[in-house]
């Protein structure tokens, strides 16, 4: 083996120590990142993304691994909240468009069933309202009909009694 000179192994040691350093300032950035990313997601803001373009090899990888795992996460949220918005705005058409897997399917076709199932409980009111509406109108109708019927029997028996009244003032008289 050939020997090296202790400057050598001090200039590698050197290096080394360097090389540590900027690793475990690699590393308290991506702990970071993450603890930063982490926060936001607690408060309901998965908007933030980490630096991956900040960091190298590994340390990158992860990083870019968790944003696609926020976009994963926020693309299926964002399209229902959307929806949700829609739906509350009274448009009972709006649906949840995208494709999505697992939990995240479950959660779409739940929210245009309750939509679908909106729309057509609402429907079947409004069509039961203009049924009381047509029933209302016809009783109305009918009313009407029944108290013309009723004031043309009052003054046909206003009649009656006046010719009786008149007939017994005759026969009256004539007795």
């Amino acid at each position: 083996f050939p020997t090296r000179r202790s400057s050598d192994l001090a200039h590698d040691a050197q290096e080394a120590a360097q090389r540590m350093d900027a690793g475990r300032r690699s590393l308290a950035g991506m702990v970071n990142e993450s603890a930063s990313l982490a926060t936001a997601a607690a408060g309901g803001n998965l908007t933030p993304r980490a630096k991956a373009s900040a960091f190298e090899g590994s340390y990158r990888e992860l990083l870019e691994g968790i944003n696609r795992l926020l976009d994963n996460v926020a693309t299926p949220l964002d399209d229902v909240s959307r929806t949700l918005t829609l739906v509350a705005n009274r448009d009972l058409a709006a649906r949840v468009r995208g494709q999505y897997s697992g939990a995240f399917d479950q959660l779409a076709v739940s929210v245009n069933q309750a939509a679908i199932n909106l729309d057509t409980a609402l429907r079947q009111v409004q069509a039961a309202s203009a049924q009381v509406a047509s029933a209302g109108a016809q009783i109305s109708s009918g009313s009407q009909a029944l108290a013309s019927g009723s004031s043309e029997q009052a003054a046909s028996l206003e009649e009656i009694s006046s010719s009786m009244t008149e007939f017994s003032s005759l026969t009256s008289y004539t007795l």
